[in-house]
């Protein structure tokens, strides 16, 4: 393979995304909600019943 094949194969290969990193945490971290706020990847829990409850 010549350098000019392997730049072109370097460019055709997919980096990492911030929306697979994403899918990646919520497989990883079962009852937690997965965002993506403002650029930044945000993992937190789901509230239990006594905050549901005191919101409602």
């Amino acid at each position: 393979m010549t350098q000019h094949e392997e730049q072109a194969h370097e460019r055709e290969r997919p980096g990492p995304t911030l929306g697979g990193a994403a899918d990646r945490l919520a497989r990883s971290l079962p009852g937690y909600r997965v965002e993506i706020l403002q650029g930044r990847l945000i993992a937190t829990p789901w509230a239990d019943g006594a905050h549901a409850l005191a919101l409602s």
